[in-house]
């Protein structure tokens, strides 16, 4: 079996001398560099033969300028729609839907252009499926929408699993504190403090607070 080629030899090159010295070691390097130049170059070469159809990545100053082959950036989307138009439509979402889907359909919001409904359960939601087209013309009317460039293009089903429809009025987060009752023996101690004192007067506003004294007194 013949025995593996140096690297070298295997590119075509002669290796150089075990000893050289400084004159003879810059040749050296130089013809190997213009021999591994030619080699890439005709590398290169084949894979535009291979590959005739296939444009080479445009530079990058050429990006964007239109060229064939440029890559361009996508375009971002862009949010037109007026937030007080889409709090009246979850207002008169019943309206919006008719009695046939409203008992079925509640709104939950919207990502982007994508309307997200919710229903009650999986046989309102497998009902609801065949009925997206009607919802998605419905709210577009609402939204004044033109035909060939509506608000929602498409609708996303979920259950409801707790969550408030956008449809019901908000709750009150307002919190009434119930008064707590008396101490039993409240009041106990008032006939015999000083009538005069500033104690006995903010005791006195505070039995008339709670009832057990009358207006007159102190």
């Amino acid at each position: 079996m013949m025995a593996a080629l140096p690297p070298l030899l295997r590119l075509g090159l002669t290796p150089p001398p075990r000893r050289w010295n400084a004159p003879d070691r810059v040749n050296a390097a130089r013809g190997v560099g213009e021999r591994l130049g030619s080699l890439l170059e005709n590398l290169a070469g084949t894979a535009r033969r291979r590959a005739p159809n296939l444009p080479f990545p445009p530079s990058r100053g050429e990006e964007g300028t239109g060229a064939a082959g440029a890559i361009r950036e996508p375009q971002a989307w862009i949010d037109t729609v007026d937030p007080r138009h889409l709090v009246e439509l979850w207002r008169n979402w019943e309206m919006v839907m008719g009695p046939e889907l409203a008992p079925l359909a509640f709104p939950l919001g919207r990502r982007k252009n994508l309307l997200i409904v919710g229903g009650e359960d999986n046989m309102a939601l497998q009902e609801l499926s065949f009925q997206t087209p009607e919802i998605l013309e419905r709210v577009n009317a609402f939204m004044d929408a033109p035909l060939d460039d509506p608000v929602f293009v498409r609708v996303e089903l979920r259950l409801l699993m707790g969550m408030r429809p956008l449809s019901l009025p908000p709750e009150s987060t307002t919190r009434v504190r119930e008064r707590p009752a008396p101490p039993a023996d409240l009041g106990a101690y008032f006939s015999s403090m000083r009538p005069d004192s500033p104690v006995a007067r903010s005791y006195a506003a505070c039995l008339r607070s709670h009832g057990l004294l009358d207006g007159g007194s102190v």
